[in-house]
């Protein structure tokens, strides 16, 4: 017989952990830190400024709905893939010095997101969003 541990975190602290990597993305997109440009995707497709007001502006809301946990496995998964593909043209695409790091990092941060969700049940995913209508059960 076995014992297994039972170490476990509660639902508020699973919904710190995901505001700290949302408020990290949200920092990011209206370029309060350095680190990923949002607008890397979309310098070859348009003009500079429509650029950075798009890709600013997408992951703003991406890191807001994160946050929020509204729809957290489909936000979630677009985040992780912005923040993928803006990092590896930004990063990649001209080698440099520094910017394996650079990726590295934006990768750690993308597997940091996508682990904010994989491991809750369809009840805790419910319990995450801060924004859902909550069934109450009420005792006669």
């Amino acid at each position: 017989m076995s014992l297994e541990p039972r170490f476990s975190i509660d639902q508020a602290g699973l919904n710190l952990i995901r505001i700290l990597i949302g408020s990290y993305f949200m920092a990011l997109s209206i370029c309060i830190v350095a680190g990923l440009d949002p607008a890397a995707i979309f310098t070859q497709l348009m003009p500079a400024l429509l650029a950075d007001i798009l890709g600013g502006t997408t992951m703003f809301f991406l890191s807001a709905c994160f946050m929020a946990g509204v729809q957290l496995r489909l936000v979630a998964l677009s985040l992780a893939i912005f923040v993928f593909s803006n990092s590896l043209t930004q990063n990649m695409m001209h080698l440099g010095p520094g910017s394996v790091s650079a990726f590295w990092r934006d990768l750690t941060l993308t597997c940091a997101v996508l682990l904010s969700f994989s491991s809750l049940s369809g009840a805790a995913l419910r319990r995450a969003s801060v924004l859902a209508d909550r069934a109450r059960l009420r005792r006669a």
